[in-house]
């Protein structure tokens, strides 16, 4: 049961942390957000699009990391009630 709180309390650390880190990137989550339109674009080369899907990318991981790591920590920290 300690082992499973402990993973619980490092998984929330994480999500945490994330969250600090996309608040300090907020102006760089949102230009990946703005150049999306830029990808249909005819004068922009493949690699600026590849560019530009990468950072979004990045993006889209890391808030599926961040999800995961708040839904599991605060599941492993909460006690399971006994059915009888």
């Amino acid at each position: 049961m300690r082992m499973r709180k402990f993973w619980g309390i490092l998984l929330l650390i994480i999500g945490i942390l994330l969250v600090f880190i996309a608040i300090g990137r907020l102006t760089s989550l949102i230009s990946s957000v703005l150049e999306l339109a830029k990808i249909f674009d005819s004068d922009s080369s493949g690699h600026q699009k590849g560019q530009i899907i990468g950072r979004f990318l990045y993006w889209v991981i890391h808030f599926a990391i961040l999800y995961f790591s708040f839904k599991y920590g605060s599941r492993m920290i909460t006690k399971k009630k006994m059915t009888s």
